[in-house]
Formats: structure tokens, sequence, C-alpha cells
């Protein structure tokens, strides 16, 4: 059948819109499929392409012809039919019904022209967001006080406010996938902001693994705030995915505010976007769990959304060593660290340092923490791992301020593998007097402690 579609849409000298839900929905309809080209007047063409593919799609399971090499549409059409028998009298009633599904395809939009965006604003009052949480016309302007804190565009605030509008026009209530679509269609038309004009529709993004996710600041910020706000407000009332129920698509939405920070143009600190995103519901706290019960579940949400994320091209060991010495907060952050570690261990070199890390973490986690006294240090080995950190703890500890995770370890890997080799080579760290022992302990707790703000070592297998 595919075949059959390119070879029709060449006959017409156009392409084939591709469309797999149709070729689907097509061979289940058809026992055995014949394909017939039809035609539509020109003058529809005025309407957004995605109007008239939806009119084809959603109501009589057509396919889109376009020009060649990704061009306009044609007013052309390909229907899969069960039978060749009198194709003219098929296409004379198809066309006749395309025509008119088209016309009230153009009516509503006609009749949605009528009205400006801004106009149609306060009708979001009633539609019904999620019943604990209010309307879609709350839910806006909460995500306007959530983009007001995190962009710096001044047209961020009325950009959120349209962002909606077109869920009470026509042409999306008949056909609700042209949400954000036909936003932007009108915003153009009324000759807003090309930026805020994308950002309606772009905010959508990404709607599914294979989407893009939005390239411009504004519609960033936007689908961020979007997706926080449903997420802090569903989690605050107790609507937390279980197994396979998740009706409000909290996974993707998670999913999207990950990629769009690793992907995008703006970065997500998530734990203050959390608490901003709570604050937003002036006069509706009360319906929600506190911000730190809200946080910590998030947190826990979405540091799982991350493995799997991660997992494709990292282990799961560098992973949850970086998770654990990640505050929750910068999503680029936790990528450098993620990369950087990753990057290091692939040296051969790296192995047994790692391995005297997780030694120095095992025998000193329970130590008590205190001053490291130098007048205790017995022997060359223990002055010389004490010397060699402590030049480096300040140049460490600078390159973690800024996010230089690669080269705070390459730094490690380079001055510190041999002296601390040689600590655990020749320095027994158990001795019977007290306080050398302790201070030993506290010295190799405080390496340890350094190291991790980095990643936690002792995490990593082997």
């Amino acid at each position: 059948m595919v075949k059959a579609l390119h070879a029709a849409a060449a006959e017409a000298n156009g392409e084939v819109v591709p469309d797999d839900f149709l070729v689907g929905e097509n061979l289940t309809l058809v026992e055995d499929p014949h394909v017939l080209c039809g035609h539509f007047e020109e003058g529809f063409l005025s309407l957004p392409e995605e109007v008239i593919v939806a009119v084809m799609r959603g109501h009589q399971r057509y396919f889109a012809v376009r020009a060649p090499n990704g061009g306009a549409l044609m007013p052309r059409y390909l229907c899969v039919v069960n039978t060749a028998n009198d194709p003219t009298t098929i296409l004379r009633g198809n066309d006749r019904v395309l025509r008119a599904r088209l016309s009230d395809a153009r009516f509503f939009v006609d009749e949605d022209r009528k009205k400006k965006l801004s106009e149609r604003v306060a009708r979001l009052d009633g539609i019904v967001f999620q019943v604990k949480l209010g309307s879609v016309g709350e839910k806006v302007r909460r995500v306007g006080r959530i983009v007001a804190r995190s962009s710096e565009e001044e047209i961020a605030i009325e950009t959120a406010a349209l962002a909606k509008a077109d869920l009470v026009s026509l042409i999306v209530g008949e056909f609700p996938e042209l949400q954000g679509v036909m936003g932007r269609w009108y915003a153009q038309q009324e000759g807003l902001d090309a930026r805020q004009a994308d950002a309606i529709r772009d905010h959508y993004l990404p709607k599914g693994a294979s989407d893009s996710v939005p390239t411009e600041t504004l519609a960033a910020h936007l689908a961020v705030a979007d997706r926080i706000d449903t997420l802090v407000g569903c989690f605050g009332v107790g609507i937390i995915p279980s197994g396979s129920a998740d009706p409000f698509a909290l996974r993707r939405a998670m999913l999207g505010i990950i990629r769009i920070a690793l992907e995008g143009p703006i970065n997500v600190e998530l734990k203050s976007l959390v608490a901003e995103a709570h604050a937003a519901y002036v006069g509706q706290e009360k319906k929600l769990s506190s911000l730190d019960e809200v946080s910590a579940k998030l947190d826990e949400f979405a540091r799982v959304r991350l493995k799997g994320f991660f997992g494709d091209k990292h282990t799961p060991d560098v992973i949850e060593a970086c998770l654990a010495a990640w505050d929750g907060d910068s999503l680029r952050d936790l990528a450098a660290r993620v990369n950087a570690l990753s990057s290091m261990r692939a040296q051969p070199a790296f192995e047994s340092l790692a391995v005297a890390f997780k030694r120095a973490y095992n025998i000193s986690k329970d130590a008590t923490p205190g001053i490291v006294q130098s007048a205790l240090f017995d022997g060359d080995a223990e002055r010389e791992l004490a010397t060699a950190f402590n030049a480096l703890e300040g140049r460490i500890d600078e390159h973690v301020k800024a996010g230089q995770y690669s080269e705070a370890l390459a730094l490690i890997a380079s001055d510190l593998r041999a002296p601390i080799d040689r600590f655990f080579t020749e320095v027994f760290v158990m001795v019977d007097d007290v306080n050398i022992r302790e201070n030993r302990l506290r010295f190799l707790r405080h390496i340890a402690t350094t190291l991790n703000r980095i990643a936690y070592f002792h995490m990593l297998a082997g």
C-alpha cells in the first residue's frame, strides 16, 4: 500500500505526506487496498496546512499531498479504497465530503479570527484543569508568575497568558491536536511578536521521545513553567503516577523538563523551580502539601527519570555516584558531573585511583569529624599525601564551584594517584596509638568528603 501511495502522489506530480498512523488505520479498514487521487478547490489552501491535514486525517483518513522536495500542500489527496471499480464515482463522492469538511473548518477559522487571543483568555476560567487545582485560567496565571521569576523576556508574562487561549477556539474544539499550532497562527495573523507566536506553539514541545525541544529561550521558559506547575500541583494534591497509571502524563512532563534543560537553550535549577511553582499557588496554598514534602517527592521522581535519561550513554554506577553528590538543583551541573566522571573512568589509570578513594571512604566513613593535626603525621608516605592534597584542595574547590568537573578530576588523577597509592601501601591506618589512628581517619575522611563534592567514588563498581 505504501508503494501505491507514493506512486499515486508521483503521478500527481507531488509526494505523499508521511503518516504511519494513517497507514495502520487504512490497513485495518481495507482488505484489498487501492489508492485513488482526488482533489479539492485551491481556495481552501488559504487555510493553515495543519488544518487541511487534520481534516483529511481525522475525518476521512486521507493522505495529504505536497509539492516535491517538501513544498507546499497541493489541492490533492490520496484515499485508500477496497475496490478499484468505478473510481470516478468514488472520487466524486469523496471530493464532495471533503469539500464539506473543509468548508466547516474554514467557517471555524473565520469565526475564531473575529476575536483576538487576548479576548479569549477569560474563557479559560470555565475549563477545569483539575478539580482540586482549579481551572485552566488559574493555571495560566500561575505559569505567568513562574515565568516572571525565571525569564528575562519582557513579553514572557503576556505570552504565558496567551499560550492556552486557542483552547477555547472553535477549530481546536474540533481538532484538539491543533492546540498551540492554531494559537501560533492566530498570533501571526494578529501581528504579535514572532517569538511570542512561536512560543505559543513550541511550549508544548517535546510531546514525545521523537520530538525536538524548543529552540528559543522564551518558548523554553514557558514550556518548563507549564510542566513544573502541573508537576507541583499534582504531587501537592497526591496525584502521583503508580504503575502504568499516569493520567496527567507527569513522567513525560518531568522528562520534558530534563530534555529542555540538557538539549535546549536554558538551564533548569530544579529545586529552585519547584519552590517557585509552589509559591505561585497564591491563595491556593492550603490545597497543597508543604513545599518540603512536595520537593522531596519530586526530587525522587526526577532522579528516576534522570537515571533513564543518562542510562543510554553511561553506566548505572557512574550515574548513581553523580546523583549522590548532586544537590538536586542545576540539571546541567549534574550532566557535567556524569560526563566528566564517565570520561575519566574510561581511562585505565583511573581504576586504581577509584579503588584507593573507595578504600579511604570505607575506612573513614564512621570517623568523627575534626581538625587534622599535621604534627601527628608519621612517615614520609603520610606526609607526601598531605602535601599533595593540601596543594590541590583549593584548586579542586575552585573547579567544583565553577562546575568544571573534568578539570577537577584531571588534577586529582595527575597529582593524587601516586601519593594515595603509596599511602595505602606503606601506612597502616588502624594503629594502636589512638591519637595517630584518629588523626589518620579524620584525614582520610576529609579527603573523601572533598572528593564526594564531585561524585561518590565509593559507589563505583569494580
